[in-house]
Parts: structure tokens; sequence; C-alpha cells
């Protein structure tokens, strides 16, 4: 899996913030969490992070943490109220600095 794939290249942002909703999912499914148009948008949202954050990773060598969605992804599964899924700032997110940014050699 994704999640899994990235916590065995100790890529914690794109690892941490695909377990978190992978964790959403999980309670849909169980019926713990109701989907809603506010979770839907946010969880569209969150798919486009990812697609970043695999993205900077493959170019750059480096993924960034999503630390205004992980935070408010976080208060939802506390909460269960869907309206903090509105609260971004929209700051930019950090670079992950446990992910190391020299290019891997690739065999040709």
């Amino acid at each position: 899996t994704l999640k899994g794939g990235a916590r065995m290249a100790q890529v914690s942002s794109l690892g941490d913030f695909g377990h978190e909703l992978e964790t959403v999912y999980e309670r849909l499914v169980s019926g713990a969490l109701t989907s809603t148009p506010t979770l839907i948008h946010f969880m569209r949202h969150a798919q486009d992070i990812i697609a970043e954050q695999v993205e900077q990773l493959s170019t750059q060598g480096n993924s960034f943490f999503a630390t205004d969605e992980m935070d408010v992804l976080l208060r939802y599964l506390a909460t269960g109220d869907d309206t903090v899924l509105t609260q971004l700032s929209g700051a930019k997110a950090v670079a992950d600095p446990s992910v190391d940014s020299t290019p891997v050699a690739t065999a040709s």
C-alpha cells in the first residue's frame, strides 16, 4: 500500500497522513462516521495533497508534511465534528526532514 511503502521508505509525512486518512475510511465503512459533503470535499483535497507529496518525492527526493490538513484531520477524528474540516489556514506545508533529499541512483 502507499501508506506501508511510505513507512518502509521512512517517508513519515506521507505514511502518517495516509494512516489517518485510512482511519477515516475505516470509520466510514464501520458506520462510526457518516459521509457529508464537507467530508467528501476534504477527502478529495487530501487525495490531491497525497498526489503532491508523491510528485515532490519523485522529482525532488523529499516530501512535505501536510501540517494544516493533518491537524484538521486529527481534530475531526477526535470530535466527529465535520465543521473543523473547513478550518484550513492555507499555510505552506513544511519539508519532511526525515527524508534524505539525496537523489537515488538508478540502474541503467
